[in-house]
């Protein structure tokens, strides 16, 4: 699963605390944190080869998901 080559190689670690910068940016600007997170199924289908960014199909997600949840997407 991928979820677990990512915490076995730290890069759980490292995307959590990416995260945590964009929370804390979001805060400091009085702007909306939208986690994707949720999103992703953690397996090694859903990513290119690369191990890290999602395949195409996730992007159309990740996008109607933040236009929702910022209020700019009726669906």
């Amino acid at each position: 699963m991928q979820k677990e080559v990512m915490e076995k190689n730290g890069g759980q670690a490292v995307l959590d605390e990416f995260n945590e910068g964009l929370y804390l940016m979001c805060q400091h600007f009085h702007l909306t944190y939208i986690d994707n997170q949720a999103l992703v199924d953690w397996n090694d289908e859903t990513f290119e080869f690369d191990g890290i960014h999602p395949k195409y199909p996730y992007y159309s997600l990740w996008l109607a998901h933040m236009a929702k949840t910022a209020g700019v997407y009726p669906y």
